[in-house]
């Protein structure tokens, strides 16, 4: 087991260091720090980064991480917490503009989040928000002043930065 640093007063101590190695004997790099008045030890179990806190009372409990929202694929968890390790904070699976699945995954870096996409195998997915506008382009006509008229009947006119938008039945 290592601490956050080799001085002792950031040392765990040992009746919380023995309470953590009897519950989970199998665990054996984990990282200790102090946070409020709980002695936090950080550690990877079954493909999950978890947090167990001890208290000076002798209460204990877990966190793990990442959230999982959705039906998220072991490949692509491992995948991202390989890429980003103790930053990981959820993982949602959704899907882009072509159906194809895509995975929003939040990240926690000193307090603040900041939100990427990846795809199945990790990498990096940047254009997903492109909309296609080829197919709609034969259901709609371009007009003067702003306006779009969808054979449909729907029209749609941009005035002033605000957008009015009038059904064929209006």
């Amino acid at each position: 087991m290592t601490t956050t640093t080799s001085n002792p007063a950031y040392a765990a101590p040992s009746d919380i260091t023995l309470s953590f190695r009897t519950t989970y004997p199998d665990v054996t790099d984990v990282t200790w720090y102090q946070m409020d008045r709980f002695w936090v030890a950080n550690y990877t179990r079954n493909n999950r980064l978890l947090h167990t806190y001890y208290g000076t009372n002798g209460a204990s409990f877990n966190v793990a991480l990442p959230v999982l929202n959705g039906l998220v694929p072991e490949a692509v968890i491992t995948s991202a917490l390989n890429v980003y390790g103790n930053n990981l904070y959820d993982i949602t699976r959704m899907k882009d503009m072509d159906m194809l699945e895509i995975y929003q995954v939040r990240l926690l870096e000193n307090g603040v989040f900041r939100t990427i996409y990846i795809d199945q195998t990790g990498k990096t997915v940047t254009d997903f928000h492109t909309m296609p506008m080829n197919s709609n382009m034969d259901n709609m006509n371009m007009q003067k002043d702003n306006k779009v008229k969808f054979d449909d009947g729907t029209k749609i006119k941009v005035e002033d930065n605000k957008t009015k938008i009038k059904n064929k039945d209006q």
